[in-house]
């Protein structure tokens, strides 16, 4: 894999991933339109936690990965959580939070705004019921997600699966069988321990740099063709 300009970041994530293995619902809610088909989701924001309040947006996505006219948005509990009791669609879904959350860092508030937001992006099924934690790995999965949908024509599902795997050999990260990025969360301290440990050191390394925003969107979009090459 090759890493240019965003190299010194990567290489310090992973290295304390390296020693981090080796040492060890919902709010107010909104408009919808779309097919009869119902699903369910709940989840959180996790980038630090995000104040109570903070707006998550469910959009539909089209076979190329746009986004389809259809909508549906919720707002997080205290504990920024939220749950989307029916989504009148299924398929790919992407799920974007904006507000405040908290940097665990220096124990401040700092605003993630709602363009471009917190993204992840799940194939929903119908009648059934979807974990999401939107997290800082599968924000830069969601960029990649998209561009292989339009670029290649890949479904959701194969696009999702080559998106994990280029950000699991990036970050060196260790997720057990069946899980996915979506499943991982801060503050779970019982499932996917591992994983959760490696993302909290992946987050608090994002937020000790100068623009933790910039940086972000600068990984997701040169892994849009796999890895670090700006």
């Amino acid at each position: 894999m090759k890493i240019g300009v965003l190299k010194f970041f990567a290489v310090t994530l992973v290295v304390a991933l390296v020693l981090s293995v080796a040492g060890c619902s919902g709010g107010g809610g909104g408009s919808s339109s779309g097919s009869s088909a119902a699903a369910s989701s709940s989840g959180g924001g996790n980038k630090g936690p995000f104040k109570q309040g903070s707006l998550v947006v469910a959009y539909k996505l089209n076979a190329n990965g746009t986004r389809d006219i259809n909508t549906t948005t919720h707002t997080t509990d205290g504990r920024g959580h939220f749950s989307f009791s029916s989504i009148p669609w299924s398929g790919a879904t992407e799920f974007v939070i904006s507000g405040e959350y908290l940097n665990e860092n220096t124990g401040t508030y700092m605003t993630m705004p709602a363009n471009p937001g917190l993204s992840a992006i799940v194939d929903l099924s119908s009648g059934s019921s979807s974990d999401v934690n939107i997290n800082i790995l599968t924000n830069i999965a969601a960029k990649k997600i998209k561009h292989d949908m339009n670029a290649t024509g890949a479904s959701v599902a194969t696009a999702k699966a080559q998106a994990q795997d280029d950000i699991e050999e990036l970050f060196n990260l260790d997720l057990g069988s069946g899980v996915e990025l979506e499943d991982l969360d801060l503050t779970d301290g019982t499932n996917n321990v591992k994983a959760n440990t490696q993302l909290l050191r992946i987050s608090s390394a994002l937020l000790d740099t100068a623009n933790p925003q910039q940086v972000m969107e600068q990984i997701a979009t040169d892994m849009t063709d796999g890895s670090l090459d700006d």
